[in-house]
């Protein structure tokens, strides 16, 4: 018997090493397939980031040449008589003005940059009918003379050859910036179709060139 259990032990031992070497090569086996998977976990892994930002366009600057404030020459009523008895009187005493854009950026899109006009105006009893073409502050003491902004050198008083407000003055090309654009005006005084009851005084206006992208 005790020869027996010792064979029975010896036996156990080896078919314990048996199993030991199965389990120790299982495990090796196991460790490289786990190896293996944590590879490939690694491999599918993706961070996704979003992004997202909103450029502005910068507004042009503007500029005029002459710089404000731009006084006219002296003037003689009657240089403002119209040719013809109840005529349109002409626009006299004309100075030309250099309005330009800088520093605008790169440009807006489909858009246009724009330069539209606007100032200060005469009561509408004064103006009768011209409020649209004429400018005028009411501190002025000079009665039914006007400032008006001409589109070309010696303009007459008509609406193809003055800008009303809210006219543009200046137009740019779509998706430009509008870097070194620039428009001629051309200032003088008129007493429009109310030569006949203005009296002569001191005249002064405000123009306001307001910029935008259209």
């Amino acid at each position: 018997m005790r020869t027996s259990n010792k064979a029975g032990k010896r036996a156990g031992r080896r078919l314990c090493q048996r199993v030991m070497s199965c389990v120790i090569g299982g495990a090796t086996g196991g460790l490289v397939v786990g190896l293996m998977l944590s590879t490939a976990a690694l491999a599918a892994d993706t961070v996704t980031v979003h992004m997202s930002a909103r450029l502005v366009q910068k507004t042009c600057s503007m500029g005029l040449t002459p710089p404000s404030p731009l006084t006219l020459d002296p003037i003689d009523s009657a240089a403002l008589e119209p040719a013809t008895s109840g005529g349109r009187g002409p626009i006299i005493d004309v100075k030309k003005v250099t309005l330009a854009l800088s520093g605008c950026g790169l440009g807006q899109g489909v858009l246009k940059p724009v330069v539209t006009l606007d100032g200060t105006k005469p009561t509408a009893a004064e103006a009768e009918g011209e409020l649209p073409w004429v400018f005028k502050e009411s501190a002025s003491s000079a009665y039914r003379y006007f400032i008006v902004v001409g589109k070309k050198a010696n303009p007459v008083f008509e609406a193809s050859d003055v800008f009303k407000s809210s006219d543009e003055v200046l137009t740019g090309a779509a998706g430009v910036g509008g870097d070194d654009l620039s428009k001629d005006l051309f200032l003088g005084v008129t007493c429009a179709t109310h030569c006949a009851s203005a009296f002569a005084g001191s005249l002064k206006a405000t123009l306001n060139f307001t910029f935008a992208y259209k």
